[in-house]
């Protein structure tokens, strides 16, 4: 509702791999992160904007936190061009630095696809270099070179599940390779959820968009 009141159109991607559909598609996404939901929700966007032409296209933006800022991310970077701006909240970014900070370690094995021994103590790291670099091609740092529109983090001091250090490298990733990039620092857990912070995350967000699309903000 906020963001409708202030022009925007609002699309929400309940991509493959949500328990949230008709259909049980959790098992999809194994060994297939950053390309099965990621082209899904492009063909999606861009269906979109065909049934509704009176969406500005010129404008496209995105915006998740945890896996989908992990989406988002690679959509800037897969397609570069297409989306104007993006913003990634605590966002999944690099695959081996998180597999040994985060709480859900069994997470970074499973979706990625690499099989572990369920009976003992999973190794905070991978053992074969095969696949640290397969956990490398997922991660959203290694395509922060081909971003071409401004980037906005917002990041979670208190964040165990996906670590503020996550969101820092893609920070210093983005602006080793000399592109737009904000960032924004909260003293809260991943969600971002208490009501200050979620305010100001909110209001934060339209007027990046806003800046972006070089329009004021309003409320009708």
């Amino acid at each position: 509702v906020y963001f409708t009141k202030l022009g925007f159109a609002v699309f929400k991607v309940n991509y493959v791999g949500s328990l949230g559909t008709r259909f049980d598609t959790t098992y999809e996404l194994i060994g297939r992160i950053s390309e099965r939901e990621v082209n899904q929700v492009h063909e999606l966007v861009q269906q979109l904007l065909v049934d509704h032409p009176v969406i500005d296209s010129q404008h496209v933006f995105l915006s998740g936190g945890s896996h989908g800022g992990f989406t988002v991310t690679h959509l800037s970077s897969q397609f570069p061009g297409f989306y104007k701006a993006v913003v990634a909240r605590n966002p999944v970014i690099d695959l081996n630095a998180m597999m040994g900070t985060s709480d859900i370690t069994d997470w970074v094995y499973v979706e990625s696809g690499i099989s572990f021994d369920k009976e003992k103590l999973l190794i905070p790291t991978v053992e074969k270099t095969t696949d640290s670099e397969k956990l490398r091609n997922f991660s959203p740092v290694n395509l922060a070179h081909r971003v071409t529109c401004p980037t906005l983090l917002q990041l979670g001091t208190k964040d165990l599940r996906v670590p503020m250090s996550q969101g820092l490298i893609y920070y210093r990733a983005l602006k080793s390779h000399g592109k737009d990039v904000e960032l924004s620092v909260y003293d809260d857990n991943h969600a971002l959820s208490t009501t200050a912070v979620r305010a100001n995350c909110k209001i934060h967000i339209a007027k990046f968009f806003n800046k972006i699309a070089d329009k004021p903000i309003f409320i009708d």
